[in-house]
């Protein structure tokens, strides 16, 4: 029976590491943006409406939705860190190279908080910021995560904060393609599907204003990644949780 349970164990994770490949979290934005363009397809003069019935259709769709998704997170992604903190930026009068600084910022604070910024290897990459060491110092806490023992809880909820945060970064984008597509049909008056134009730009504002959230709430999410990523090293550094005293002495039971 314990050859079984590691045979089983073994096929679970291999099917675990395939999703983790194949990220399902890309179909949520992928179907709403594919759904947003059928309905532009159908508001064309010359409706276009495939024939989407039947196993290559299904598979179309599948794979579709697949790229659609990908393509919605890499924007999504790109307007939160570089788009967004300029806007932001603007709003407030400050200098536009703040995307940079916002990460690097949130990098160190929190090391700092958890009293690892005077600890190496930590220090010696946040002497290197000025030649991208904090990111490189990002990486490094994700490999001393992976090569952890006992960090399988950890390791779980920072990948679930990283696909919820993929999640809304693709979803801001898709719903500004809905709020696009409800503007421009809303000024094709020969469409049966048309919007009246008062509507139109209703369901535009509402949608940039969704985007906005989902824009916001991706941001809170790679916060609460980077807290968690450096919280549980700190963790692990803890003379007390480790068991051992102020004269160096293991007390492990």
């Amino acid at each position: 029976m314990k050859e079984l349970g590691e045979a089983l164990k073994v096929i679970f994770q291999k099917i675990g590491d395939f999703f983790d490949v194949l990220d399902l979290s890309f179909f949520i934005a992928g179907l709403a943006t594919l759904g947003a363009l059928y309905v532009a397809g159908r508001s064309c003069a010359q409706p276009f409406d495939p024939d989407l019935t039947g196993t290559v259709g299904l598979a179309s769709v599948v794979l579709a939705s697949y790229i659609a998704g990908l393509i919605c997170f890499a924007l999504g992604r790109w307007v939160r860190m570089w788009v967004w903190p300029k806007l932001q930026a603007v709003v407030r009068s400050e200098s536009k190279q703040i995307r940079a600084t916002q990460f690097e910022d949130l990098i160190e604070t929190t090391l700092t908080t958890h009293g690892l910024n005077d600890c190496e290897p930590f220090k010696s990459y946040l002497l290197q910021r000025e030649k991208s060491g904090i990111w490189r110092l990002y990486v490094r806490l994700w490999a001393e995560i992976r090569h952890a023992t006992g960090k399988e809880v950890s390791l779980t909820l920072l990948k679930r904060y990283w696909v919820m945060a993929a999640t809304y970064d693709g979803v801001a984008v898709s719903a500004l393609v809905w709020g696009v597509v409800a503007l421009a049909t809303s000024a094709n008056g020969d469409c049966a599907q048309a919007f009246h134009p008062a509507a139109g730009l209703m369901v535009f504002l509402a949608t940039v204003g969704a985007a906005v959230l989902c824009l916001r709430e991706a941001g809170r999410y790679v916060r609460y990644q980077n807290e968690e990523l450096v919280a549980t090293i700190a963790a692990a550094r803890d003379p007390i949780l480790r068991g051992v005293d102020d004269k160096g002495n293991n007390n492990d039971p």
